[in-house]
C-alpha cells in the first residue's frame, strides 16, 4: 500500500459496507442458578444478522447464530434466531438447545462502555439471559467478525478537555479612590454588550409576544436611558464605546495611583488598556470561541486566563513603564476584567443552557474603530479561527444546475485524481425508480473518463485515480450501492435493472465493453498486469468507495438528547466537494467546487436554488488536507493514505508564482485577487470553525452593514440571536427562509421549529423597530415563493420588479441604467436566441426549492459606491445573455471559467468607476464577502454533522 500504483502498489479504500455482519462472542455463566453447585458454564457462539431499513438507524435486524461449548462438564451446544435492535443495544430471540431439545426466550443486552469497545473494535459486553429456563444468565464480550476499521471512525472523546491550572487571586487592600466603582461599570457594560450582541434566546413557546415580551420589555426600558455616563443615552454603540472608555479609565487609575473623573483617562492607561484587550482576546476570548458547537469539560475559562494573566505580566514588567509600587493594582485590573468575562461566560451558559452554544462578545475586545477596514477585518477573522487568509486565487461562481455540469468536467479534467466528497449519490429518484443523472454520471462522466484515459496511457504514462467519499447514511438512504457496484467493478459488473431500462442496461454494456476493449489494447497496462497481477489490475481500474463514518453502535454518548444515550451514527457528513488534481507542486493545478447541491434529479431541473463555489489556487490546497483528515479519523494509517492526497514540501518558487498571478491581475483590473479562506466544521465531536466565522459575521460587520442571509433550514436560535444584535449596531439585515411550498426539507417538526424561530424574529423587529432605526438598523425577514421556475429568465425579474416597498428602495436605490435593460429584456433574449421550451416540460405544480446557503456581506461604504455607476447597464446586459446561454442543451453552455473580452471590458470599466468614486479612506473601509458551501441554519450543522464553508473576501 505504500508504493504508488504504476509501481505495484494497491489504493486502499473503506468500500461499501458489508450487507450481511457477522460478530461472535466468548461467554462465562451460570446454568439454572440455585438448582446445583457445579452448574457452570462457558460458551463459544458465531453469528451473523442483517438490516431491515438502515443499519445506520438500527431500528432492527433478523441474525441467526449457533453456539457450543461445556455446560454443567458436559459438552452443549444449540441455535438462535434473533430479533435485534442495534440501536438499543437489545435482542430478543429463540434459543434452540441441542442436549435439553427444547426451545427457551433469549433476552440480551450489549453494551459497548467505553467509546469504540470496551477492548477496542467495537467489542462489547454481551449478557445473556434465559427466564424461561430457570434464568440462567451468562456474560462475555461480543467481537465484530468483519467490517473495516470497527471502533475507530469517530473520535474517542465526546468532549474538550479544558484544564484546571492553581490560578492564585491578587488582592488589593487599599484600593485607589475610584477603582472598584469603574470595575463596578465595567461589569454593568460587559453585561449590557452581552445581552445587545445577542438579545434573545430560545425561551420557547408558541405565542412569541408572551414568550419574548419580558426580554423585549428589558430592552425597551434600557435603550434610551441617559445618565452622566451615557449623556446621549444608552444604546448599544453607546455601550460599546462607554466600555472601553471606562477601560481606559481604570488602567489610567491604576497605573497612575490617582483617581480621575468620568471620560478621564491618560496615555500609560490608554496604552495598557489596548494591550489588555490584544491578550484578552487572543489568549482568552478566541480561544474559547473556537470551541463553539463542541462540550467543553469543566467548562470554564480557567485554562485561557492562565495563559493571560502571565502574558499581561510580562508585558506590563517588561515594557509597559508602568511604576513597580502600581504593579498590583495594574494586575488587578487585569484579573477584574477576566473575572468580569468568567461571569459573561457563566450567564451565557445558563442562558443558552449547554456550553457548546456559549459565544463571547467579541466586542469586550474590540472598538468599532478596530474592526472597519478590510485589513482589519480580516486579520480578525484570521485570528478568530486560527487560519491564514490566502490570496492569488481564482474563484468562479456556479448558478444551480450549471454545479452538475461541471462536476462532470472535472471528471474528465483530472489528470492525477479525482475526488467527489458528497452526501447523497441517488441510485433511486424520488419515484423509487433508478435515477437517471446519477446513471449519466456513472456512464458519461466516470467509465468515459476512465476509459479516455485508459486509452491514451500508452502515450501520457498516467491514469487518474478516481475516489468517491459519501457518508452511510446518506448511502443507504438513497440507495447508491446501486451505482457503486458497477463504479467498484466496471469492466465486469452486470447490472440489471427494472424493466423498462434495457436502453440503459445496453448503454452501460456498451461503456463497459469499450473499457475492457481499451484495457486489453494497452500495452503498457498489460505489461503491467503481467508484473502485478490481475489483482493489482482490478484496483488500477476502478472508482475507489469509501463509505465513510459506517454504522458502529460502540460509539454513543449523553450529549445529544440529554440524559438517553445516543449513537454516533446520528451525526454525518453533509459536506459537498468535487476537486481535482490539487497538488502542492504547483498552486494552479486542478481545482476544487464547493455546494450544497449533490448527484442525482432532485437537484437538477427547474425546481432547485442553489449554488456552488469553484476556487483554483493556494486555498484549494486546503480541501486536500481535509480529505486527508477525513481518511484519518476513519482509521486509515500513514501508509494508507491515497498517495495523491498525502502532504508533500511545496517547492521554493511556490509563493513566488502565487505573488505573480497576485501582480498580474492587480496591473490588469486594480483590485487584489481571490482572497479565499476555507473552513471544515468534522463530523461528530471534533472541531467547528465554521461556526466561529459565522458568528464573526453575524455579530461584527461593521455598522451600517448589509447582510443577507438566505437558508433552507433556519432553526439556530444563536446565529438569529447574533443577526438581531447587528441589526441593534446599526447594520441592515435580510434573512431569507423558504415559504412551506418551496422548502426542501418540509416536515412537521423542521417547519414548526422555523415557525417558531421566525415569529420570534418578526415579533422582535416590530417591537424594537425604533432603536433599530435609530441606529440605522434594519432587521427584515423574507420568504422565498417563486411563482416560475428557477430557470425563468422573463418570470423571476418580472416578479423581482414588482417588489416595492420603501425599506426595500432605500436598500435598492433605483439605478437607470439597470432599469434600461430590464426594460429591454424582450428584445436581449431574442438577440441572443434564448428558448424557454424546456419550462414547459417542467413540473410547474412544485414550487422552486431554495437550498441557497450562500450569505453576502457588504459594508456600507462598499454599497453605496457600487450601485450608482451608469456601467452597471453594459454588465447587466452581458450577464443576463450569460443566463440566458446557460439554460441551453449542456454542450452548448458557456464555460464558465471563461470570460469573453466584450464582458470584460464592460466589468473592467465598472471596477474601475467603483474605485474611482472612493477616496483612500473610505476604500479601505469598502469591502464585502462571500460565502458559499454546506451548512445549514441549524443545530445540527452547528454541533453535529460535517461541513464546509468557503470564504471569498474584497
Amino acid at each position: 500500500t505504500d508504493r504508488p500504483p504504476e509501481k505495484g502498489g494497491t489504493v486502499y479504500s473503506l468500500g461499501m459496507p458489508p450487507v450481511y455482519k457477522g460478530d461472535a462472542a466468548a461467554m462465562l455463566g451460570v446454568d439454572r442458578p440455585g438448582s446445583s453447585a457445579d452448574n457452570l458454564m462457558a460458551l463459544f457462539s458465531m453469528g451473523v444478522h442483517k438490516d431491515l431499513g438502515s443499519p445506520v438507524v438500527g431500528l432492527a435486524a433478523l441474525g441467526l447464530e449457533g453456539y457450543a461449548g461445556y455446560r454443567n462438564r458436559e459438552a452443549d451446544g444449540g441455535g438462535r434466531a434473533l430479533f435485534m435492535m442495534p440501536a438499543l443495544h437489545f435482542t430478543v430471540g429463540a434459543d434452540y438447545n441441542v442436549p435439553d431439545e427444547r426451545f427457551d426466550l433469549l433476552l440480551r443486552l450489549e453494551l459497548p462502555f467505553k467509546r469504540g469497545g470496551i477492548l477496542g473494535r467495537g467489542t462489547q459486553v454481551r449478557i445473556d439471559y434465559l427466564p424461561t429456563r430457570s434464568n440462567t444468565i451468562s456474560l462475555g464480550i461480543d467481537v465484530p467478525l468483519w467490517g473495516r476499521n470497527i471502533g475507530a471512525t469517530r473520535p474517542q472523546h465526546a468532549a474538550v478537555k479544558i484544564e484546571k491550572p492553581p490560578l492564585r487571586e491578587i488582592e488589593v487592600e487599599e484600593p485607589t479612590a475610584g477603582l472598584e466603582e469603574s470595575i463596578d461599570n465595567l461589569r454593568d457594560g460587559a453585561n449590557w454588550i452581552t445581552r445587545l450582541t445577542m438579545p434573545f434566546n430560545d425561551q420557547g413557546g408558541a405565542n412569541p409576544q408572551e414568550a419574548y415580551a419580558q426580554t423585549v420589555a428589558e430592552l425597551q426600558a434600557h435603550i434610551g436611558e441617559s445618565d452622566s455616563r451615557f449623556p446621549n443615552g444608552r444604546s448599544y454603540s453607546e455601550e460599546i464605546r462607554v466600555f472601553h472608555d471606562e477601560l481606559d479609565r481604570v488602567f489610567s487609575i491604576a497605573a497612575g495611583g490617582r483617581t480621575l473623573a468620568e471620560g478621564e483617562s491618560s496615555s500609560l492607561g490608554r496604552a495598557l488598556s489596548v494591550q489588555a484587550r490584544r491578550i484578552l482576546l487572543d489568549e482568552v476570548i478566541f480561544p474559547y470561541n473556537r470551541l463553539l458547537g463542541q462540550r467543553k469539560k469543566p467548562d470554564v475559562l480557567d485554562q485561557f486566563v492562565a495563559v493571560g494573566h502571565a502574558e499581561f505580566a510580562r508585558w506590563v514588567v517588561a515594557e509597559s513603564g508602568v511604576p513597580e509600587a502600581q504593579y498590583r493594582e495594574t494586575f488587578f485590573v487585569f484579573q477584574s476584567l477576566v473575572d468580569i468575562v468568567e461571569e459573561i461566560r457563566a450567564v451565557q451558559r445558563e442562558r443558552w443552557s449547554d456550553s457548546r452554544f456559549v459565544w463571547l462578545p467579541l466586542q469586550l475586545g474590540l472598538r468599532p474603530e478596530d474592526h472597519d477596514t478590510q485589513a482589519e477585518f480580516n486579520d480578525i477573522l484570521e485570528r478568530a479561527v486560527d487560519k491564514r487568509i490566502t490570496y492569488g486565487n481564482g474563484v468562479w461562481y456556479v448558478v444551480n444546475e450549471e454545479f452538475q455540469l461541471e462536476m462532470a468536467r472535472s471528471v474528465h479534467r483530472a489528470e492525477d485524481y479525482h475526488v467527489l466528497w458528497i452526501h447523497d449519490f441517488r441510485g433511486k429518484n424520488a419515484e423509487g425508480e433508478p435515477d437517471e443523472l446519477a446513471f449519466h454520471h456513472v456512464v458519461g462522466s466516470y467509465l468515459s473518463a476512465l476509459t479516455r484515459r485508459v486509452r491514451e496511457y500508452d502515450e501520457t504514462g498516467k491514469l487518474p485515480l478516481y475516489f468517491i467519499f459519501i457518508d452511510q447514511h446518506y448511502f443507504e438512504l438513497n440507495d447508491a450501492r446501486l451505482w457503486f457496484r458497477v463504479l467498484l467493478d466496471p469492466m465486469d459488473y452486470e447490472l440489471n435493472l427494472p424493466k423498462g431500462y434495457e436502453a440503459w442496461e445496453e448503454r452501460l454494456a456498451a461503456a463497459q465493453d469499450s473499457l475492457r476493449r481499451a484495457v486489453a489494447e494497452s500495452r503498457a497496462l498489460q505489461i503491467e498486469a503481467s508484473q502485478y497481477g490481475d489483482k493489482w489490475l482490478k484496483n488500477r481500474i476502478k472508482v475507489h468507495i469509501n463509505v465513510t463514518n459506517p454504522a458502529d453502535f460502540s460509539f454513543n454518548s449523553f450529549h445529544v438528547a440529554g440524559i438517553f444515550p445516543v449513537p454516533d451514527n446520528m451525526m454525518r457528513d453533509h459536506r459537498k466537494i468535487a476537486f481535482y488534481d490539487i497538488t502542492e507542486d504547483d498552486p494552479y493545478k486542478g481545482l476544487a467546487m464547493y455546494t450544497g447541491m449533490g448527484i442525482g434529479e432532485h437537484y437538477a431541473g427547474a425546481n432547485w436554488e442553489d449554488r456552488a463555489i469553484m476556487v483554483q489556487g493556494p486555498s484549494a490546497l486546503s480541501v486536500k488536507d481535509a480529505a486527508r483528515h477525513l481518511l484519518e479519523v476513519q482509521g486509515f494509517t500513514p501508509e494508507e493514505i491515497p498517495i495523491p492526497l498525502r502532504a508533500r514540501p511545496k517547492p521554493a518558487d511556490y509563493d513566488a508564482r502565487v505573488d505573480s498571478v497576485r501582480r498580474a491581475v492587480r496591473r490588469d483590473w486594480g483590485v487584489e485577487p481571490g482572497r479565499v479562506m476555507e473552513l471544515h466544521n468534522e463530523t461528530g465531536y471534533e472541531q467547528k470553525p465554521v461556526n466561529v466565522a459565522k458568528a464573526v459575521f453575524y455579530s461584527l460587520m461593521p455598522r451600517g452593514s448589509l447582510l443577507k442571509i438566505p437558508d433552507s433550514l433556519w432553526q439556530s436560535y444563536i446565529y438569529a440571536s447574533l443577526l438581531a444584535g447587528s441589526a441593534l449596531r446599526g447594520c441592515q439585515v435580510l434573512i431569507y427562509a423558504p415559504s412551506l411550498a418551496s422548502a426542501p426539507s418540509n416536515a412537521a417538526p423542521t417547519m414548526a421549529r422555523a415557525h417558531g424561530l421566525f415569529s420570534a424574529l418578526v415579533f422582535f423587529a416590530n417591537e424594537m423597530e425604533g432603536p433599530i432605526e435609530a441606529d440605522g438598523g434594519l432587521l427584515k425577514i423574507g420568504l422565498y415563493t417563486p411563482r416560475s421556475p428557477v430557470g425563468d429568465l422573463r418570470g423571476r425579474i418580472s416578479q423581482a420588479r414588482e417588489l416595492d416597498t420603501a425599506w426595500l428602495r432605500d436598500v435598492y436605490p433605483g439605478n437607470p441604467a439597470v432599469n434600461a435593460v430590464l426594460d429591454s429584456l424582450d428584445y436581449i433574449l431574442e438577440e441572443v436566441g434564448y428558448k424557454d421550451d424546456y419550462l414547459v416540460e417542467s413540473d410547474t405544480t412544485q414550487r422552486p426549492k431554495l437550498h441557497l446557503k450562500a450569505n453576502f456581506f457588504i459594508t456600507g461604504e462598499a454599497w453605496q459606491a457600487l450601485l450608482p455607476p451608469a456601467e452597471w447597464g453594459p454588465v447587466m446586459r452581458k450577464y443576463v445573455e450569460y443566463l440566458a446561454r446557460t439554460t441551453g442543451p449542456p454542450e452548448e453552455r458557456p464555460d464558465i471559467r471563461e470570460m469573453p473580452e466584450s464582458t470584460r471590458a464592460v466589468v473592467l470599466d465598472l471596477v474601475r468607476a467603483v474605485e474611482g468614486s472612493l477616496d483612500a479612506e473610505s476604500a479601505e473601509r469598502a469591502f464585502a464577502y462571500l460565502t458559499v458551501g454546506s451548512t445549514n441554519m441549524d443545530y445540527r450543522s452547528m454541533v453535529m454533522d460535517g461541513e464546509v464553508m468557503v470564504i471569498v473576501g474584497g
